[in-house]
């Protein structure tokens, strides 16, 4: 059979990513199972970039990145890219990435990495020049999809970047066909050995191609769990969508009423949880209010919060494609660090974490909480990112422009039922708690390459202005002691540069700053014009946010 099916890491960390490779698939084999030369199909193996696919020919290489969308694709070679679909809606792909840059990127990587190990450049059969032109990069759109220019605007000038494409899945065929015809170099088979060689691939020889591992937690391990409380639901004639809703709800906060629940005739299967031992409840007496006031929680023991933990992943997997949709739509690195603001809470005796904040969403606030160094070190374990990492991404997470883009995120969670918001009285009608099981949601997603996608460089750069802004005092004054001492935690050892920037903003003579270089300024700087100062801030982080 000459389609031969590699792989690295074997498994797909998104559905849509998964479908839409087997549809390739399946029409590359139909169209190519009976030809006389192999071709390789690859996915999902291990590098610097994330490559979805890649197609190996004899006569080249085609890099393939895959987007579930469809409709009408514009974009230029810089800037957001997006699709307009049959109902005339505008959808950003991935946030504010870039598609061309993200294929020239993935092109670009290959070239550096397999041009010292291909033979034929070795013995100067192929040249470099020749090598880079026989690997294109194309990004496949799902159904009709196609690309259309705008008037007036920045577009993909196609001539000169002939190794990019726009594809679809009904008409890639005939873009291989087009390649397997005009290319006018070869590899020799050692060439295409050392490829596969090169990127750790290995021969997938099932028929049916591995399931994705979503995340790292299997999703059948509390089946039993499950199981057995279904079966005392329905034996009690009871509504089991509603018994598991309750649990869901108070796993991610606790309940408080001064009626008790038990009381009402239309919540009896709180009454039964309760009953069970799964949920308890808790009075007092509030003489404010002349009135008891009730409070319900999961029970903290192991058998309830063993199910606690079991209804939250079975309805994380249920909603695994609304979940992916999501992080697709926002791109994954700006909602991973969308899910590390606030207060993390543990779930009552076990090791996952809830996401806590009360929130107004006030774009005007520059705040960053602090995060005690326990709790840090916590979160590091939980999900298995750097301390100094972790930290910067939180301070980065409470910044102006990643708040606008976090509230979309949650919003999107909580009308896919991933999380819980309250509204809370006396405290103004935008003032919410929110909550979300942010280590089981991250833990459905592959966060070895996400971290691999974030620019280290540019999210400390965009993080270590942030923490200047949160560092300013009621008295107006940045101390740089205090700041240094912050900065340390994500890895930033010195404020040399900041002086230098500093000392460019002193000199301008806007009376933004005081002086830097006096010797009142050692240990603190007066900022004399808030406002002028954070919008310098502001102007820096512009420049820095869609390169993390």
């Amino acid at each position: 059979m000459p389609v031969l099916v590699y792989t690295g890491e074997g498994e797909f960390t998104k559905p849509h990513e998964r479908e839409q490779f087997l549809e390739v698939l399946d029409k590359i084999k139909s169209e190519f199972g009976n030809s006389f030369e192999r071709i390789y199909v690859c996915y999902n193996f291990i590098s610097s970039v994330q490559i979805d696919m890649l197609i190996i020919l004899k006569k080249g290489l085609i890099d393939i990145e895959l987007k579930s969308y469809e409709g009408e694709v514009m974009g230029g070679e810089n800037g957001p890219w997006y699709v307009k679909d049959k109902d005339q809606n505008i959808t950003s792909i991935n946030g504010d990435r870039n598609v061309f840059g993200q294929c020239k990127e993935q092109r670009d990587y290959l070239f550096r990495n397999l041009k010292s190990v291909i033979p034929s450049l070795q013995n100067q059969k192929i040249k470099e020049e020749v090598f880079r032109t026989m690997i294109d990069s194309w990004a496949c759109f799902k159904g009709d999809s196609k690309y259309v220019e705008r008037l007036g605007q920045g577009n993909v000038d196609m001539d000169k970047n002939r190794f990019f494409r726009i594809v679809n899945t009904n008409n890639i065929i005939e873009n291989i066909q087009d390649v397997l015809k005009n290319s006018k170099h070869e590899f020799s088979e050692g060439d295409i050995d050392s490829i596969i060689k090169a990127l750790g691939l290995k021969q997938v020889t099932d028929d049916i191609l591995p399931n994705p591992q979503l995340g790292q937690r299997n999703a059948t391990q509390y089946t039993e769990i499950i199981k057995e409380f279904e079966k005392k639901v329905k034996q009690e004639k009871l509504d089991l969508n509603k018994a598991k809703e309750w649990i869901f709800q108070l796993s991610l906060n606790r309940y408080h009423t001064y009626t008790p629940l038990g009381n009402m005739e239309d919540l009896i299967e709180i009454k039964f949880l309760i009953f069970i031992g799964i949920i308890e409840e808790v009075s007092r007496y509030d003489r404010k209010a002349h009135s008891y006031e009730y409070f319900y929680d999961i029970k903290n023991d192991d058998k309830s919060m063993d199910l606690a933990k079991a209804i939250i992943d079975e309805r994380i997997e249920e909603r695994k494609n609304e979940l992916f949709n999501i992080v697709n739509k926002y791109e994954e690195r700006y909602f991973l660090i969308s899910m590390l603001r606030g207060e993390f809470e543990k779930l009552g005796n076990t090791n996952e974490l809830l996401l806590k904040f009360r929130e107004d969403f006030d774009l005007s606030s520059n705040y960053v909480p602090d995060l005690d160094d326990e709790k840090l070190k916590g979160i590091s374990k939980s999900l298995g990112i750097d301390e100094k990492l972790l930290y910067a991404m939180y301070v980065a997470a409470h910044s102006p422009q990643m708040i606008e883009k976090s509230r979309e995120i949650y919003e999107e969670l909580l009308k896919a039922g991933l999380g819980l918001r309250n509204h809370i009285p006396g405290m103004g009608e935008d003032v919410y708690d929110y909550s979300f099981p942010i280590s089981q949601l991250l833990k459905k997603l592959n966060l070895e390459n996400i971290i691999r996608s974030i620019s280290f460089v540019n999210l400390m750069e965009y993080a270590k202005w942030q923490m200047v802004k949160s560092s300013i005092g009621n008295d107006s004054t940045l101390n740089l002691e205090l700041l240094k001492n912050k900065l340390e935690r994500m890895g930033i050892n010195d404020l040399n540069d900041l002086k230098i920037h500093f000392k460019k903003l002193f000199e301008q003579g806007n009376h933004i700053i005081s002086n830097p270089e006096s010797s009142y300024s050692k240990s603190k700087i007066l900022i004399l014009d808030e406002k002028g100062f954070y919008s310098y801030c502001d102007e820096i982080m512009a420049e820095l946010v869609g390169k993390i």
